[in-house]
């Protein structure tokens, strides 16, 4: 059974409930109770706001999406329902699990005490990039979404799994999916293309695409090569030889920065923005901490280093969380999996004392658990 609790930077627990999800950048955490009611968490004066629960008599869960709070409409799930025979039946696969028997029949997006900002639809909403979403129906067709809900492009039915590729700044918009087949859209290793709105240009086909990231992007080819990518698409180099794709933090540029593994032993280096080896392998895995600070695994245990291989301390830590530390405390855990927060001097700011905790995306307030 497990407890989650926010903390505050001085490692005091604020609330704790069966479920929360992550404190935001804005401040706010969704709170999930036994009964699968629904509360916001305030981080401006630590107060907890319930969600109404219902809607039009249909039962709300919700997410909370970069500070979108999305309401998910109920009904009860059929033996034996396909998408074929009920085509407002959408998919289940959201934060937190769905109740038993049930699956989601429409989405809107709601003001932060739940209030509808508009007409539920009969779509599975996706986060809010720029002021639009990306939404599917319940066969994957795609739609673009205003915050207004009003639907403003529609994709054509032979794509499937629309994947909106996340703007950085002011990039072009960029979609990631998949041509319809026969046997099936949810065939393993399908091939994914890139176009824009328009489907003016249609890029591909790719295994898999990355979010761009200080200006570039990692994409996988058909014969699962690795080359990155600039805004125009064009290519800035290929993986050098015998090298693949990192781990973790490889999916993205941090600092000018982007992990690779050798092919054979699969020990983990860095590349540059040219595609010049920096660092050399180090470890089995590397991951991004913030600064020029990098965890690297050995032995089964973690250190930090430099980005040029310059070891800062020893491994001695058992667990990092992923992502960057934005707010001078870091995620990790001790060998006997304790987990804590440690600074920049590498010393504990928060004592070890849960069973995981995450870093801070709020500068004052996170998220941490406990299993029992």
């Amino acid at each position: 059974m497990r407890t989650y609790y926010i903390i505050d930077r001085t490692g005091r627990e604020v609330l704790s409930a069966p479920h929360i999800e992550n404190v935001t950048a804005q401040g706010y955490a969704l709170i999930r109770r036994d009964d699968w009611s629904y509360a916001v968490f305030h981080a401006s004066d630590e107060s907890v706001h319930p969600l109404p629960t219902s809607l039009g008599g249909h039962p709300l869960v919700y997410e909370l999406e970069e500070d979108y709070l999305i309401a998910l409409c109920l009904v009860p799930k059929r033996v034996g329902i396909t998408r074929s025979r009920n085509t407002a039946a959408l998919d289940t696969g959201c934060w937190p699990p769905l109740p038993e028997g049930k699956c989601i029949v429409a989405s809107y997006v709601a003001d932060i005490d739940g209030t509808p900002c508009f007409a539920p639809m009969p779509y599975r909403l996706h986060p809010f990039y720029h002021g639009t979403a990306c939404a599917e129906d319940s066969e994957k067709r795609g739609v673009l979404v205003n915050e207004k809900g009003e639907i403003i492009h529609t994709f054509p039915d032979v794509w499937r799994n629309i994947r909106r590729l996340k703007p950085e700044n002011n990039e072009p918009e960029y979609f990631s999916m998949q041509k319809h087949a026969d046997a099936g859209i949810d065939s393993l290793r399908r091939p994914e293309y890139v176009a824009d709105r328009h489907l003016s240009q249609v890029r591909g086909p790719f295994l898999h695409v990355h979010n761009q990231q200080e200006g570039l992007r990692l994409v996988t080819n058909m014969d699962e090569s690795y080359m990155v990518v600039d805004e125009s698409w064009n290519t800035v180099f290929r993986f050098p030889e015998n090298t693949i794709a990192g781990w973790a933090g490889a999916t993205g540029f941090c600092h000018g920065h982007l992990p690779y593994r050798t092919a054979k032993g699969l020990r983990s280096g860095l590349l540059d923005r040219q595609g010049t080896i920096v660092c050399k392998p180090i470890g089995k895995y590397l991951d991004y901490i913030g600064e020029d600070f990098w965890f690297y695994s050995k032995g089964g245990l973690v250190g930090v280093m430099r980005e040029t291989g310059e070891i800062v301390t020893p491994p001695r830590f058992k667990y990092f969380s992923d992502g960057p530390a934005r707010h001078g405390l870091i995620a990790v855990g001790n060998k006997g999996f304790s987990c804590g927060y440690i600074n920049y001097q590498w010393e504990w700011g928060i004592t070890a004392r849960f069973s995981g905790c995450y870093n801070f995306v709020h500068p004052e307030y996170s998220l941490a658990y406990n299993d029992i």
